[in-house]
């Protein structure tokens, strides 16, 4: 056996702890168990100290935790970059900015007093760069970040393209690795063309916010040349129901019901393409932070490449190359600094699958020694482990929730050396292949008058939108509410959706439209059914949902609630 030199011993619980060369460590290992003179022999592994966020309005940042901003925080909190705020001005006596903000300039007043006059640019700042692990209100993507306060905007929240033009150069020289936009307009400029020009030749990121029209004309300066167009999602990581879309844009971040600061000493939530841009903006500091030498382009294409695709075939017009996924795309650049990392990748379940009973959760990993260990998370929390390979672990969904949980694999090597994968996000229904998100019935006056929408999850495997047909019924403790078939062949294919119009409903009628979106794996599709002018037959409480497709039938019962005359579901 090669030389090896005691380091320690730990007498009470019978250890002794030994050196050899690194290179040696796995052979020696298993020379000792080979030997049986040993209860247990393993390499000694590496612990870290644990981030822990103490900000008491976390917990509701709901946005940062959906872009995986904690694991981020693992590798990097944005030191050493500066990122512009182009906006109404910063408050600068909000606690939360103590330490965080370099002078900058107001263009609108043309002064060295960028004050915020409405609050808008103070709440973007704090998306960014607000501190964190202070025990106090919010945390910032980017807490360690500086920010540079540009005023652009004036009292009522408009300014002019010469203003924002001048600010982008001024940031850019005033050491701007980021600048953020959250601001538009319809109208094209020649002027907010050239300002960006200077900036991207700097090597400087621009983000800026699509808009909050629910329009495809697009939004200046996200249409502009070389900027990162933003838009939003909602907490269902659908396209928010406000935000623009088209050909120019490029990533999507959360923007519904974000937590940032107001006038100090205070806090708000808001809702708009402003906060998911300022996400994205404190997303490019932590990138360009970890990794200094990684040039805009670059960074760019790490962004848009490591995005969790939101569509079936890749980029689409609503949400781009997908939604921001910090930790992808911060580990795919640190996982070079440590060759003995190990490699994991979720083969099962995919994002968008829906989960019910006891699944079979399959892993692959591999290392360039060995893996010693598996451990499978669910919603951040460790759930099982496996040191045998194949690396299956069944996942008893019994007990949760009805809705979106997160998966995630970590593998571990002999040295404690660890991988993991990427984030995949399911939706758990207790029923075989249903789960209902929302639904909504508005009785009427007891005539033709009625209302309804509901949206679900369905596993629809083999459905083809062209050819198929499906019925789908809401039956009531004293009938039927609202049945609905859609003969085969009859559904419309619009922007990769099978919808058709003009149901004939059963056994009273109205205007339905039914919307099938195919989801992006697993024959998971998204289902929404709105109606009006029905006769609905039964608004009991209770009622259960069934669709049937070749077939097969799936179904959920649903207990509504009394709402303001409405029944709605959750």
């Amino acid at each position: 056996m090669r030389t090896a030199h005691l380091r320690r011993e730990i007498a009470a619980i019978r250890t002794e702890v030994i050196e050899v060369p690194r290179a040696a460590a796995a052979q020696v290992a298993q020379e000792l168990r080979a030997s049986g003179d040993f209860a247990l022999v393993e390499e000694d592994g590496v612990a870290r100290a644990s981030t822990t966020v103490n900000d008491p309005l976390f917990p509701q940042q709901w946005g940062a935790k959906r872009i995986n901003v904690q694991d981020a925080w693992d590798i990097t909190n944005g030191a050493s970059i500066v990122v512009a705020v182009l906006d109404s001005g910063v408050d600068a006596s909000h606690p939360e900015l103590a330490g965080r903000l370099l002078p900058g300039w107001d263009f609108v007043n043309d002064d060295a007093d960028p004050a915020d006059d409405t609050g808008h640019g103070t709440a973007i700042a704090g998306i960014i760069g607000a501190n964190a692990h202070n025990g106090m209100g919010v945390a910032g993507i980017a807490p360690a970040s500086t920010l540079l306060p540009v005023k652009v905007l004036d009292e009522t929240n408009f300014g002019f393209f010469s203003d924002i033009a001048a600010g982008i150069v001024y940031a850019v020289d005033n050491g701007a690795r980021v600048i953020n936009l959250s601001l538009g307009s319809s109208s094209g400029s020649g002027i907010l063309q050239t300002a960006i020009d200077y900036a991207t030749a700097h090597d400087v990121v621009v983000v800026a916010a699509a808009g909050n029209d629910a329009h495809s004309v697009p939004e200046y300066p996200a249409a502009c040349v070389g900027v990162i167009a933003v838009a939003a999602t909602d907490a269902g990581n659908d396209p928010a129901w406000f935000s623009n879309y088209g050909s120019w844009i490029t990533l999507a971040a959360p923007g519904v019901s974000i937590y940032t600061l107001f006038f100090s000493p205070e806090y708000v939530s808001v809702t708009g393409t402003s906060a998911s841009a300022a996400l994205v903006s404190g997303g490019f500091a932590l990138l360009r932070s970890a990794n200094p030498q990684l040039t805009a382009a670059a960074a760019v294409d790490r962004m848009t490449d490591s995005a969790d695709d939101l569509a079936p075939n890749g980029w689409d017009p609503e949400s781009g190359f997908g939604l921001l996924d910090l930790d992808a795309a911060l580990a795919s650049g640190s996982a070079t600094s440590d060759r003995g990392r190990p490699a994991v990748t979720l083969v099962s379940p995919t994002k968008g699958n829906l989960v019910d009973g006891v699944f079979a959760v399959e892993v692959v990993a591999s290392d360039n020694i060995g893996i010693a260990r598996i451990d499978l998370h669910i919603d951040g929390e460790v759930y099982a482990s496996t040191s045998v390979a194949p690396y299956v672990i069944a996942w008893d969904t019994e007990g949760l929730a009805a809705g979106m949980h997160t998966v995630r694999a970590y593998a571990y090597d002999a040295a404690g050396n660890h991988g993991r994968s990427s984030v995949v996000r399911v939706h758990v229904t207790p029923g075989a292949g249903l789960l209902v998100q929302s639904a909504k019935i508005d009785p009427g006056s007891g005539g033709p008058d009625g209302k309804l929408k509901l949206k679900a999850m369905v596993r629809l495997p083999g459905f083809d939108g062209t050819t198929d047909g499906i019925s789908v019924s809401l039956e009531g403790s004293v009938g039927t509410v609202l049945a609905m078939e859609v003969p085969p062949g009859t559904m419309e294919m619009r922007r990769s959706a099978a919808k058709y119009r003009g149901l004939t409903l059963a056994p009273d009628g109205g205007d339905v439209r039914l919307v099938i979106k195919p989801n992006r794996v697993g024959g998971t599709h998204t289902l929404q059914i709105s109606g009006r002018s029905l006769i609905l037959n039964d608004t009991a409480e209770e009622i259960d949902l069934s669709i049937v497709v070749n077939g097969e039938v799936v179904s959920q019962p649903l207990i509504l609630r009394p709402s303001r005359g409405d029944f709605v579901y959750p």
